[in-house]
């Protein structure tokens, strides 16, 4: 469903995946499909440090609203290349 409708069941209940496990795929797993899990994926020690930094929490909202959540910040390799520093 698109983000902005109201809740609905899932079309087969079954196969419906948590959000845990949706942020898994999009990050470990694609490191992994990527054969780049060695070196991304996870912020841990030697790994480069991709993340981005969101106005709120989206573990804590409903579904039909983490689509309106902003990001603040991203970083690559360690670097914050949004927005972009005015010095």
């Amino acid at each position: 469903q698109a983000v902005d409708e109201t809740p609905q069941a899932p079309l087969n209940p079954k196969e419906a995946l948590t959000l845990e496990e949706i942020l898994s795929a999009y990050t470990t797993g694609g490191a992994y499909a990527n054969h780049l899990d060695k070196v991304c994926g996870t912020l841990s020690p030697g790994k480069y440090a991709d993340f981005i930094v969101l106005d709120q929490d989206i573990t804590k909202l409903p579904p039909n609203q983490i689509g309106q959540t902003k990001v603040l910040e991203t970083y690559l390799e360690g670097k914050r290349v949004f927005p972009l520093d005015s010095k």
